[in-house]
């Protein structure tokens, strides 16, 4: 009796359950329907190219966009207000020169500099009723 079963990297091996024919134990199948992965990836490279987005879930009310442009104002000025603020106190105190504050220091940078990319965008196009985003 022979079965089927996965070796190693997934192909199929035969093996030989008590009987005869010893030689076809631990030997692979000859039967290969599909090309390999790789055969594949050279054949069809990926040439995907996304130049805009679609902003969806904000209201067509035009207070309720005025609204969302108010509430992420002050959300963007408060984390940039505080990030300014852990960056002066690192920068001004001595004490505060050490490897744990000098990585917050960093983290703080990145913040403000990730906030300044995606939150003024998302507020312009709330105030011009801008439905998609160019990515450039």
């Amino acid at each position: 009796m022979q079965c089927r079963r996965k070796g190693k990297r997934g192909k199929s091996l035969l093996t030989q359950r008590g009987g005869s024919n010893a030689s076809q134990v631990g030997k692979k199948s000859t039967k290969t329907s599909t090309p390999s992965h790789d055969v594949l990836r050279k054949k069809m490279p990926n040439r995907t190219t996304v130049t805009e987005f679609l902003l969806l879930g904000f209201s067509d009310v035009r207070e309720l966009q005025i609204l969302h442009f108010l509430v992420f104002l002050v959300i963007y000025l408060a984390a940039l207000m505080g990030n300014l603020l852990i960056i002066t106190v690192v920068v001004l105190d001595h004490h505060l020169h050490t490897p744990m504050y000098f990585f917050l220091m960093n983290l703080s940078i990145l913040d403000i500099g990730s906030i300044s990319v995606t939150v003024p965008k998302s507020m312009a196009n709330s105030l011009m009723d801008i439905r998609s985003s160019k990515q450039c």
